[in-house]
């Protein structure tokens, strides 16, 4: 089932045009965003919601681009169920909403997301263990246990502030798209020197490692306590192959849009 779709409110082609989807799933694991991954509890939108927290609706979390609808305004709508965070946009008369909607009309945009902050109490951070049963939340499809590391740093998210819920070219929970993208390059933990700490680079590295090293990472989450912060650096490092005192190489602009898609994560 497409969790993302394009509709008009009526029979008639010139009925008002909508989209709806989940823009989060619970108790899913997210891709590899970059040394950790995440998942969402139930309930976790609950307080957003019953506060009425003012959401937009964007393309890829970008403002600049064009609102598409707004929960102040009444032409987005949210509610959570047992299986995720649902929303539905009733589109304005713009041209990015046309060019959207019949893009996912198409099937070129499947994906959807949402950005937000995280107020006190409402993160946790634990070692994760990868699972092939797909009845588990930390199942993942991909993980080979001759190649890939057992554990994985990992964040829930228990109680999040809403800022948008979005289209988005690439989304961080494949399970809010009809095909899940994995990335093995992504996904790779081994290290590019097995004696290396995070206290063998450089500030300048480290800053790097935090940011945009990759499109395809996301910013490391604020908060974020050792040991997972030195984890999450070490294995940026591992896949990009930067040694301690080595050069730190220029962002990779072609994965830009990945970047903005991860960013608010």
């Amino acid at each position: 089932m497409t969790s993302l779709r394009a509709g008009r409110a009526g029979n008639s082609k010139d009925a008002p045009p909508y989209i709806e989807g989940y823009a989060s799933v619970f108790n899913k694991l997210s891709v590899d965003l970059g040394g950790f991954r995440e998942k969402i509890k139930p309930s976790a939108f609950a307080r957003a919601i019953k506060e009425k927290q003012d959401v937009r609706c964007l393309f890829n979390h970008n403002s600049d681009i064009g609102v598409l609808g707004r929960t102040s305004a009444g032409t987005l709508t949210m509610r959570e169920d047992a299986h995720g965070l649902f929303y539905r946009c009733d589109l304005p008369e713009t041209q990015l909403a046309r060019d959207l909607h019949a893009s996912i009309k198409r099937g070129d945009v499947q994906e959807c997301s949402f950005s937000f902050t995280i107020p006190t109490g409402g993160q946790t951070w634990t070692e994760g263990r990868f699972s092939k049963d797909p009845n588990d939340e930390n199942y993942d499809p991909d993980f080979d246990p001759d190649e890939d590391e057992e554990t994985f740093a990992s964040r829930t998210l228990t109680d999040v502030d809403l800022l948008d819920c979005s289209p988005v070219v690439w989304a961080a929970y494949p399970q809010t798209n009809i095909s899940a993208r994995a990335d093995k390059r992504s996904r790779s933990s081994k290290r590019f020197h097995a004696e290396a700490t995070m206290q063998d680079f450089s500030p300048e590295q480290r800053a790097y490692l935090r940011t945009e090293c990759e499109g395809r990472f996301a910013v490391v989450p604020v908060n974020c306590p050792e040991p997972f912060l030195s984890q999450i650096l070490e294995k940026r490092a591992a896949v990009l192959g930067i040694s301690p005192a080595g050069p730190t190489p220029a962002p990779n602009s072609d994965l830009a849009d990945e970047l903005n898609a991860l960013r608010a994560l």
